[in-house]
This record gives C-alpha cells, sequence and structure tokens, in this order.
C-alpha cells in the first residue's frame, strides 16, 4: 500500500494521513504527475484510489473516499473496512 500526493502541499499529508490513521509510505507525486496520469488517468477528482494487482492490472478504481456523502465525512473505521474488504476479495 502505497499513498501517492497529487494537486496539494506535500506538507498537508502528515496531518491528514495523522487524522485516517494511515500506516503506509505517503510520496509526493507532484514531479510525476504526467506519468501517473499516463499510467493511471486521467484523473478526474482526488482522492482517487487504485487497487492494483501484482502484475500492474488495476482491478479497482474508486473516486472519493468511500461512504462520503455531500454532507459527512466518512470516518476512518469505515474507510478502512471498506478498502480492506475489496483487498481481501481480490486475493
Amino acid at each position: 500500500m502505497v499513498g501517492v500526493v497529487l494537486l496539494d502541499k506535500f506538507e498537508n499529508a502528515k496531518p491528514f494521513a495523522e487524522k485516517m490513521k494511515m500506516n503506509y509510505a505517503v510520496l509526493n507525486g507532484d514531479e510525476q504527475q504526467d506519468k501517473i496520469d499516463d499510467a493511471y488517468g486521467p484523473l478526474f477528482g482526488l482522492p482517487m484510489s487504485f487497487i492494483i494487482s501484482r502484475d500492474g492490472k488495476i482491478c479497482q478504481k474508486h473516486l472519493g473516499l468511500p461512504n462520503a456523502g455531500k454532507d459527512k465525512e466518512p470516518d476512518a473505521k469505515t474507510v478502512k473496512d471498506i478498502f480492506e474488504s475489496q483487498i481481501k476479495a481480490l486475493l
């Protein structure tokens, strides 16, 4: 698991990662945005999540945070549970 920061200041990643209890590496992708768009894009909005198999195939794409509504932000546990269930289904 790796997070890539695009279209935002990289220094904003640490407080967000702490709030969402992210326990994986977060990289600065600004200088690689064209390559990321070529490989996975175009990216129409952020956050954008991809589940990528070992052979590089994109198995799932998700725009936004799972279970987010216009008026509410999902809690970290809900997001974690949704992503974990998607990953386990691919194993």
